[in-house]
């Protein structure tokens, strides 16, 4: 400065004349750097509204994917994996207005952006509050009043804040560049500044590679995601011609390489474009809303579900166009469609449980009541005088009465709580004693045909239940085919591999039964099995006939299938484990003559009224000394009081306080010789007081006849 200044003004000039130039100099100077930090504050101007512009696409992303995940949730369905990116987005979008407010302060634009966000994000996370706790209702009428006006309001403030500071941004440069002509014009007097400024310019270069090392490794990150991700990405304009198409866009979709082509159209099946289609349109009328569209593809025959979301970013410079991202959903419609089937599976059983619980106590108190009818019956009965006509009479009501009990047991075998008295049988045997009933049963224009395994294993099952199947299924052919047909009956054997309870550990039967009739509705199919479903006519059927049959088949440890086609007839497939081979004891007895009475004395303890009179009345005519009380604790001051011997408690099971089970130990640790017989409404498998207290005593379910009575009784006093 020194050398350039001495060539300008020699060196024995005066003082003052020096001083002139050097105000000159200085005021150059001072305008250079004026302009330049005009220049440089015009530049940092641009920057920040830059790096507002960014902080606004980037909440316009996260906003974005959080309205995505919001209307999924709203339609009913929402991937677990996106229901995690709903707090992620929230976070971001919180994120970047925090940003927003810090780099531009409290303009307008920015202050109704805010508050229109918060409404926004306010309204989203009481909407998710709301469906987290199970209440949907209340959730759609939150979307509806808050959520989606907030997001229209919010799209427009945001357009407006990008729209501002794209245009504050403009101006920003044209500025900088008018101080960047006066700084060039004033360059040749602000050289040194120029220096410094080439040494900061060199610091910002430094950084600006840095930033873009950054970028770079960033794009190179998003790029890898993309090109391994299961998802694919396709850009394509509003009439469906792709733009860009990731790597795995042909996989996804079940083309081969390079099957694409140039319209996403050309490479979905003919049925499948016009919904296509109508998903581009739909998101080209409304922007900044992702779209969600689930396709059915066949690939090679088997079918394909994919999801394709769609969002409008026509408007963004960076993509000008829709974005699809094409998600295979197969495997995980597969495993919701096992989760269902788990969980209709898991229904029923909970069915089945609940109408067991019912079905035991409608049972305890129906077969009480149906004790006192047929118990009364059977002691007028006994009136030796009573008329032919009334004998007849009543004998018809103690019929009634047990066809009333094997209603009761119907619904029991279908609840699986009957009681079974499973024996090694002979299926062939057994549908060989049942070919002249089935031939009686069928009309002439229906042909019975039967196709038995010679080298059929037994199975164990109780041969009267099992029956019950086959004429439950035989009468049900019958009925559906009305104008003839064919039953076909056949038996067969399997290794155990199919699925059967024992594990395949032994070999299984089946029994199927088919007929050529009118078919069963795949609409009802499901429901043919529950109890009083029918399809008949009202009066022609009371809905428990297969139902039944379920109920046996599952008890006994077997599998029952059906398959039917309307028209085209209908097949129950039964399968049954084999019986394991046992040696079966020869169980059979001497038939025995009228129960015998040495004049015993038996303790009745009943709390129903009507029974307690029908079986005090009733014992004594055969010779017995009976004591009747009504419950445990007046048995047991009964028991203290009483001098003479007590040979046999009959006690019914539940009753209030103590149930029989704790009456009997209580009793016999007093009277060890005194023999015990229950009673009880309840099935024995089904009595909730019975347990295993039985110990070899002898138990009665009601209804019983007073000879079945009487014949127990014996038989426990001659033990």
């Amino acid at each position: 400065m020194k050398r350039l200044m001495s060539s300008i003004v020699p060196a024995d000039a005066p003082t003052v004349v020096l001083r002139a130039p050097l105000r000159s100099g200085l005021t150059v100077m001072l305008i250079g750097v004026a302009a330049s930090a005009l220049l440089y504050s015009l530049q940092g101007v641009v920057a920040r509204n830059q790096r507002i512009q960014v902080a606004l696409a980037e909440l316009q992303g996260a906003l974005n994917l959080l309205s995505a995940r919001e209307w999924e949730a709203r339609t009913g369905y929402i991937n677990p994996e996106h229901r995690r990116d709903i707090p992620q987005s929230h976070a971001r979008a919180a994120g970047f207005l925090t940003e927003l407010h810090e780099r531009a302060g409290n303009r307008a634009p920015l202050q109704t952006l805010e508050s229109d966000a918060n409404r926004y994000l306010t309204g989203v996370v009481e909407m998710f509050r709301l469906l987290d706790a199970d209440r949907r209702p209340e959730a759609i009428k939150i979307a509806e009043q808050k959520v989606d006006p907030a997001f229209e309001d919010l799209r427009f403030s945001l357009g407006e804040a990008r729209s501002y500071y794209a245009t504050a941004g403009e101006r920003a440069i044209r500025q900088a560049n008018i101080a960047s002509l006066v700084a060039v014009l004033i360059a040749v007097s602000l050289i040194w500044w120029l220096l410094g400024r080439a040494a900061r310019h060199r610091t910002e270069t430094q950084a600006l590679a840095t930033e873009r090392r950054t970028l770079s490794a960033s794009e190179a990150r998003w790029r890898a995601l993309i090109l391994n991700g299961e998802d694919a990405i396709l850009v394509v304009d509003p009439t469906g011609a792709v733009a860009y198409a990731s790597p795995n866009a042909d996989r996804v979709l079940g083309l081969p390489s390079g099957g694409l082509g140039d319209s996403v159209l050309s490479a979905l099946p003919p049925d499948l474009r016009p919904a296509m289609l109508v998903l581009l349109e739909a998101t080209q009328r409304e922007p900044g809303r992702p779209r969600v569209q689930e396709l059915q593809l066949t690939d090679g025959g088997a079918p394909r579900s994919l999801e394709v979301i769609a969002t409008n970013l026509l408007a963004d410079q960076a993509v000008n166009g829709i974005v699809l991202n094409l998600r295979d959903l197969t495997e995980r419609r597969a495993m919701e469609e096992a989760l269902r089937q788990s969980q209709e599976q898991l229904l029923h059983a909970q069915k089945m449980e609940a109408l067991g619980r019912l079905a035991g106590g409608i049972a305890h108190d129906f077969n009480n009541l149906m004790m006192a009818v047929s118990g009364y019956a059977e002691l007028v009965l006994q009136d030796p005088q009573l008329s032919p006509t009334s004998r007849e009479d009543v004998t018809q009501i103690r019929r009634a009465v047990f066809r009333a009990a094997e209603l009761t047991q119907q619904i029991l075998a279908y609840s699986r709580r009957q009681m079974l008295q499973p024996v090694p049988v002979s299926l062939n045997l057994l549908l060989g004693e049942a070919t002249g009933m089935l031939r009686r049963l069928m009309p002439e224009n229906i042909e019975l045909r039967l196709a038995l395994d010679p080298k059929l294993p037994d199975v164990l099952v109780d041969p009267g239940h099992m029956l019950q199947v086959v004429m439950n299924l035989a009468l049900n052919a019958r009925d559906a085919m009305p104008n003839g047909g064919t039953l076909g009956i056949h038996t067969t054997t399997v290794d155990g591999h199919d699925g059967g309870p024992d594990g395949g550990a032994l070999p299984r039967v089946k029994l199927i039964v088919s007929d050529t009739g009118t078919g069963i509705d795949q609409k009802v199919l499901p429901l043919i099995f529950d109890p009083f479903f029918t399809t008949k006519p009202q009066g022609e059927g009371s809905g428990l006939g297969l139902s039944t049959v379920y109920g046996i088949v599952k008890q006994s440890g077997g599998q029952i299938d059906v398959q039917s086609e309307m028209t085209q007839g209908t097949t129950f497939t039964i399968s049954l484990p084999a019986a394991p081979p046992v040696t079966v004891p020869d169980l059979s007895v001497e038939a025995q003559g009228p129960a015998r009475s040495g004049g015993e004395v038996i303790l009745v303890v009943e709390d129903d009224d009507q029974v307690r009179n029908v079986v005090s009345k009733g014992l004594p005519r055969l010779g017995y000394e009976v004591l009747v009380v009504r419950n445990a604790e007046e048995a047991l001051a009964l028991v203290e009081k009483h001098p003479g011997r007590i040979d046999l408690l009959l006690t019914d099971v539940v009753m209030p306080g103590l149930s029989g089970p704790q009456l009997a130990d209580k009793l016999t640790a007093r009277r060890p010789e005194t023999r015990v017989v229950f009673m009880s409404g309840y099935p024995e498998a089904q009595d909730p007081s019975l347990g295993f207290a039985l110990n070899g005593r002898s138990y009665l379910q009601k209804p019983f006849a007073l000879a079945d009575l009487a014949e127990k009784i014996r038989q426990s006093l001659d033990e």
